[in-house]
């Protein structure tokens, strides 16, 4: 998602082809927090982005048309059943 919205360029052809095909596109919550997670421990290397990038993103998605999932509790317990390499 950071790479669609601040390097386009960095994305494959096919994956930029997959996005603006798509009927509808959705991002679980999830993704926010492991992009928090990712700047915590020193970020995306050379990927500049918004100093907020949570507002930012969440922007983004909304004029890009992209849905926002949320985490229910039944998302919760169904982790606990998830292999192990999660």
């Amino acid at each position: 998602m950071l790479w669609a919205f601040y390097a386009p360029h960095r994305l494959s052809v096919a994956g930029r082809e997959a996005i603006l095909a798509a009927d509808e596109i959705y991002v679980s919550i999830i993704t926010l927090w492991e992009i928090a997670i990712k700047f915590s421990r020193g970020g995306f290397g050379d990927l500049v982005v918004p100093e907020t990038w949570e507002k930012s993103l969440i922007g983004e998605m909304e004029t890009q048309g992209f849905h926002l999932l949320a985490v229910e509790t039944r998302h919760c317990r169904m982790v606990q059943d998830l292999p192990k390499h999660h």
